[in-house]
């Protein structure tokens, strides 16, 4: 790793036995004599004791306030703010437009400047808007708010790495980085248990949980921006904490450790010099690479394991862990990088993991809720041993101040880039209406069918959703076939029993009618009567057609067929304000029991599936609800019409399977 051989800036006097290292800011030179090794350990020690606590915490601090978001979003942030569809995502990004625009001219600012000074400036600015989030009463505002701290984030990452690479030597820096980037490691394990502690603080004050996340927080913020102002070193010339000589002492290191790379003025032919050099554009792509993977595990990380049932305050909690563990890998590559003076294998190592991981969640679908937990393990241990190790690679091949201070701020700043691809990778599904049953997806029934075995004719009026769906079974190839049709039109079953037979040889054994929308909740009489049609339409009438056009069939062959049909938690305990939606789930139940007593003697069977529908506005109610605590998933709701579709549920007929958690006999 040598450093970068630029043109010098300055004069190079090649006197034996000492070098003339001088001041840009003040133009006083330091001569510097011989280094002693006890000497030279002191002053390293007390710069770590100066620089690496305090960063650590200010890092810790704005790491938290970076992501907690996330924590806010699963204590009803949406619900509160009344926001919909990509809103969050909106959110999300727009943080990282002034934060990538702005971070190269902070770092150019601070070289002018003090460090304590303007760093603790940035550091307040972000801490008061983080509060003015916890107060806020619109979507607008929270985008507001969301650019501001953008603004006033972007000085602070980008300046504290260049300040520690001010104090150390290319093989010492790793091990500093690594201790203060372990800091949003911590931030992660930090913030989902503050999370957990001040969620218990919804309703104090007239203000829901999100609200106190971001404003004790916030406070929190404001209060390290104090302290910063007077713990934190200015550049190594003006370090009051050190002696004349340490200072010296300090100089005269780095000096030896740069050789002749040199850039202590910004001109014309250093901006050159600059953004020609290729390590540069390789550092960027690196960073921002396994940045991405940083952004999605902190922003999405509380969401995914809300999705694997998980309470809210719970999700918070399984958070630690999987903090700690990315913790231990990052200390660990950080010190182990420097001591063998070694960085590539420990970068690839860490992409590695983080590949593992992306590759258990792309296949979750096949598999159980604790290895899918464990695939955020990988991810989180991965992106931690990584990203240190790019960020310090770059800085050790760059030489002069203002290469390092615009070298490290043009990585992380446009390597932030990520954070808008993060942004934008777990969307919201884009469905006009709420899927009824919460995992009553065709999608997983599909695939739970074709991984046992059948094949499957699966029916969506929608395009777009018939591919989503083929994609889920790539590894059953000509089991699955799907047909677009809207199954509310007789014409439809007609071709779907023509289709079928077509596929399978002549052959049907079983039907499941999976398809349910949901109203929007208010009064009853209030509801219009095309909405009305629309939920009986939808939800009631394929029972209709499909009996109509599939029983004839089966009775003609003394074929003995299965109908499941789709019902809802909310049939049995219906609730005011969904009073019709329950009623048409009703209609599902008498028409299933009836049809089981009707057809019985002709061997066709039916059985029915009671599912939870879900909303982000009514998960948090419902949870309280079920006493598994957790909604109910699409691999629920898909095991149980796999096994009613089996030779072990031959002789149930009209018979109502609950897959609520519980919640009918609570």
């Amino acid at each position: 790793m040598e450093s970068e051989k630029t043109d010098r800036h300055d004069e190079k006097h090649p006197e034996e036995g000492h070098v003339e290292e001088k001041d840009s800011n003040s133009g006083f030179t330091h001569t510097i004599g011989s280094v002693d090794a006890a000497l030279d350990r002191k002053v390293r020690q007390k710069c770590d004791y100066k620089l690496i606590p305090m960063l650590f915490f200010l890092l810790l601090c704005a790491f938290i306030d970076r992501i907690n978001i996330g924590n806010a979003r699963i204590q009803g942030l949406e619900h509160d703010l009344n926001m919909k569809g990509h809103d969050f995502n909106i959110a999300l990004f727009v943080f990282f437009i002034p934060y990538i625009i702005l971070e190269v001219p902070s770092n150019l600012v601070m070289r002018k400047v003090r460090p304590s000074a303007w760093l603790s400036s940035l550091i307040f600015g972000w801490g008061i808007i983080t509060v003015c989030q916890g107060v806020t009463k619109s979507f607008a505002g929270l985008v507001v708010c969301r650019i501001l701290i953008g603004v006033f984030e972007a000085g602070f990452f980008p300046g504290a790495i260049y300040l520690l690479s001010m104090y150390y030597k290319r093989h010492e820096l790793q091990t500093r980085v690594g201790l203060f980037f372990s800091s949003a490691v911590i931030g992660g394990a930090f913030s989902g248990l503050l999370a957990y502690a001040i969620a218990h603080l919804d309703g104090v004050a007239g203000y829901s949980a999100w609200r106190w996340i971001f404003i004790l927080e916030g406070v929190a913020t404001c209060l390290a921006a104090g302290l910063a102002f007077f713990v934190l070193p200015d550049w190594p010339q003006d370090a009051t904490f050190l002696s004349e000589e340490e200072k010296h002492v300090l100089l005269r290191r780095l000096a030896d450790d740069a050789g002749e790379a040199k850039m202590e003025r910004l001109d014309s032919k250093a901006i050159k010099a600059i953004f020609s050099d290729p390590k540069l554009y390789l550092g960027l792509f690196m960073f921002m690479g396994t940045a991405t993977t940083g952004y999605s595990v902190s922003f999405f990380a509380p969401t995914i394991l809300k999705q694997l049932g998980w309470t809210s305050i719970k999700a918070q909690v399984m958070l630690i862990p999987m903090w700690i563990v990315a913790f231990i890998f990052n200390v660990t590559s950080s010190i182990l990088s420097d001591f063998l003076r070694h960085r590539f294998a420990f970068a690839f190592g860490g992409v590695l993991l983080s590949t593992i991981g992306y590759g258990l969640l792309l296949n979750q679908h096949h598999l159980s809720a604790g290895v899918r937990y464990a695939a955020l393990y990988f991810l989180a241990a991965g992106n931690f041993t990584t990203q240190p190790t790019v960020m310090t690679w770059l800085i050790n091949n760059v030489g002069g101040q203002y290469k390092r201070g615009i070298a490290s701020a043009f990585q992380i700043g446009l390597g932030n880039v990520s954070g808008l691809i993060a942004s934008n990778i777990y969307l919201p599904q884009q469905a006009p209406e709420y899927r009824v049953g919460y995992g009553v997806g065709l999608g997983m029934i599909v695939q739970k069918l074709t991984s046992e075995g059948a094949s499957v004719l699966a029916v969506d009026v929608n395009e777009k959703a018939n591919q989503e769906t083929a994609s889920l079974c790539p590894s059953h190839p000509g089991r699955l076939h799907v047909l677009t049709a809207d199954i509310t039109q007789l014409s439809s079953w007609q071709q779907i029993l023509q289709t079928a037979r077509q596929e399978f040889g002549d052959r049907l054994d079983v039907v499941v009618n999976c398809a349910g929308v949901v109203h929007l909740a208010g009064p009853s009489h209030e509801m219009e009567e095309d909405e009305f049609d629309r939920v009986f339409r939808v939800n009631v009438k394929p029972l209709y057609l499909s009996t109509k056009v599939i029983v004839p069939w089966w009775k003609e062959r003394g074929a003995k067929g299965l109908f499941i049909n789709m019902s809802s938690i909310s049939e049995p305990r219906p609730r005011p304000n969904l009073v019709w939606y329950a009623s048409s789930k009703g209609a599902v139940t008498v028409a299933t029991r009836g049809l089981a007593a009707e057809y019985a003697v002709d061997g066709i069977r039916l059985g029915r599936v009671l599912g939870g529908n879900d909303t982000p506005e009514g998960r948090k109610k419902l949870l309280g609800t079920i006493p598994l605590g957790r909604v109910c998933q699409p691999e629920d709701v898909a095991n149980m019409v796999c096994f009613l579709a089996s030779d072990e549920a031959s002789y149930l007929t009209g018979a109502a399977f609950d897959v609520d958690g519980g919640r009918g006999v609570s």
